[in-house]
């Protein structure tokens, strides 16, 4: 896929995870002295691409992600001077537009840059096409109901695209690359194949710089981002992070590492928690290969230096994965604080009351949860102020203010019957309606006795753990501090155990669990965890991170032998 073969590693570093990333990072990985080949950086998520599909389908706004614009202008003239490539998940539903503008800025700077934009990834008319010929063509991947089914009507439709046509992009003398949505870890493919001249059938090295992409994609995420070890951290540095960057020879060998003189780590054990990160099970799925993770292996060569081993690679599949946006209604909040005994019975009361007023005015579905303190016995009276929050949505076509109006009037009728100690926040933001987007066994287990006598500690005192989300669907990996350790986990850990552990969290969905023996990690598939996803769930965990940490906090017996060594 490229012109010519390189005999150094390519040096690809990643400088956004999401919208939410920080702003000048293209800016100072553009400015330093450490040399990087190219950049790569996502400014979409299911969150905005909903959000950007309906303004777009409503004449509310623009359709591709503003941030990166941001990102980018401080970061052009380094870019052109060094001659480093970029690649941007950025247009989200407007890629055209977006590659228009950043054309203009090149061009206003007096800047000698090649721009690109990708398209192919919208869909909607093709699926509209064939739904009206197939009604039965396409199937939810978790559900298994077809799309005629889905009693919504589709605003956009987008796949989630290969890295093989950046490689084609970068062989043409492409600097910058734009794309409306590729998969996450699809720039670091096409970087990778561009650089070292791959074949599409390279398949084992296509399959590793598919993972190097998915230890990399969240930025910081590996070097000490979202770490349940933070503790370990230098936290001299934990506000300047060092952005990751794969190091990718052309036999596919990975070496994971950072920009010198950053905060953060990049260890064995941050690695595995982001390979363990938004998996679906041993095969990791892309528009170019196929790569099976269940032998995956991290090697450490010095500080901050991982190796990435035992990724092997198959055919793509012949489908890809396609995002669905409609306009599901709208969804407000309220929350409320309380205190004092028989806290069960002052939800139910409070629940009934909201039920009843929403259950009035059209309210398509409501829920309260409480979120309790983990404070036993309190010294100060804010330890035991739990909070309660209040969820409802609707389909209605009502504007957001006139809702609003609608649930603080609810909120008010209540005033002087609500129970005792009980108070509504006075920040009514939350309130303000939202658009509703509608989108095994162990293998050879041991006796747990053989590891000696236990006591009861928490599970996450002995074992690191990672979860996040795809779709509805959640994921949680675990896994053992050392190999000693391992054989108790994978016999301890099984999905009988892991539904005890999640207790009332578990609702009867479906759970795939695997096993993957050199990280001594469990992994679980948890099917239709989180409701409909981040547009549309009624808890806080709309990401689906919690949920490790969760289980992490359970009480467990576990080997005293195990606690000899220092705790996590």
């Amino acid at each position: 896929m490229g012109s010519v073969e390189r005999t150094r590693p390519l040096r690809i570093m990643n400088i956004s995870g999401s919208p939410c990333d920080k702003r000048n990072a293209i800016a100072k990985a553009a400015a330093m002295d450490e040399h990087i080949d190219v950049l790569v950086g996502d400014w979409m998520s299911e969150l905005n691409m909903p959000t950007r599909a309906y303004n777009v389908a409503n004449g509310l706004g623009i359709g591709y992600e503003e941030t990166f614009l941001e990102a980018l202008e401080p970061a052009l003239e380094n870019i052109a001077k060094k001659g480093i490539k970029l690649a941007a998940n950025a247009g989200t539903v407007a890629t055209k537009e977006l590659y228009d503008i950043v054309v203009k800025m090149a061009k206003d700077k007096g800047l000698d840059l090649t721009i690109a934009w990708i398209e192919g990834d919208a869909v909607l008319d093709l699926v509209k096409d064939k739904l009206k010929k197939e009604p039965k063509k396409f199937v939810h991947i978790s559900t298994g109901k077809s799309l005629d089914e889905w009693d919504f009507d589709p605003l956009f439709a987008q796949c989630y695209l290969g890295g093989l046509g950046i490689a084609t992009a970068f062989k043409a003398g492409v600097d910058i690359v734009i794309y409306g949505r590729v998969a996450d870890a699809s720039p670091i493919i096409g970087a990778a194949a561009w650089w070292h001249n791959w074949s599409r059938t390279d398949y084992d090295k296509l399959a590793q710089s598919l993972i190097a992409g998915h230890l990399i994609e969240c930025s910081v995420y590996v070097t000490g981002g979202n770490f349940c070890g933070f503790k370990s951290l230098d936290w001299a540095g934990i506000n300047d992070l060092g952005y990751p960057i794969a190091e990718i020879a052309y036999d596919g060998d990975v070496i994971i590492t950072k920009v010198e003189n950053t905060g953060g780590l990049v260890s064995i054990e941050t690695c595995k928690e982001q390979l363990l990160y938004e998996i679906q099970g041993m095969y990791y799925l892309n528009c170019d290969v196929t790569a099976v993770i269940d032998q995956a292996r991290f090697t450490e060569l010095a500080p901050n230096r991982v190796r990435l081993s035992g990724i092997t690679g198959r055919p793509p599949p012949a489908t890809t994965k396609m995002g669905l946006i409609a306009f599901g209604g709208y969804q407000a909040e309220l929350h409320w604080a309380m205190i004092g005994l028989d806290i069960d019975e002052r939800v139910k009361l409070l629940d009934e009351q909201l039920r009843h007023s929403f259950g009035n005015r059209g309210w398509r579905n409501s829920a309260c949860g409480i979120s309790p303190s983990m404070v036993r016995l309190p010294r100060i009276q804010g330890t035991k102020t739990l909070v309660l929050w209040m969820y409802a949505c609707s389909r209605r076509p009502k504007m957001p203010r006139t809702c609003l109006k609608q649930i603080s009037s609810d909120r008010h009728s209540i005033k002087y019957a609500h129970l005792s100690s009980g108070n509504f926040h006075a920040d009514l933001r939350t309130a303000v309606p939202k658009v509703l987007a509608a989108i095994i066994s162990a293998h050879n287990p041991i006796g747990l006795s053989s590891s000696g006598p236990t006591k009861r500690v928490q599970l996450g005192r002995i074992v690191y753990g990672r979860a996040g989300d795809k779709g509805s669907n959640c994921n949680v990996g675990l896994f053992a501090r050392n190999v000693e350790e391992w054989p108790w986990l994978r016999s301890f850990l099984t999905t009988e155990k892991l539904i005890e552990l999640m207790d009332e969290e578990y609702k009867g969905q479906k759970i795939d669990r695997m096993e993957f023996p050199n990280l001594w990690a469990v992994h679980f598939l948890l099917h239709d965890h989180l409701d409909r996803g981040v547009t549309a769930n009624a808890w806080y965990d709309i990401l689906g991170k919690f949920i490790a940490e969760f289980l992490r906090l359970k009480q467990v017996d576990v080997p005293v032998v195990f606690l000899e060594k220092a705790l996590l």
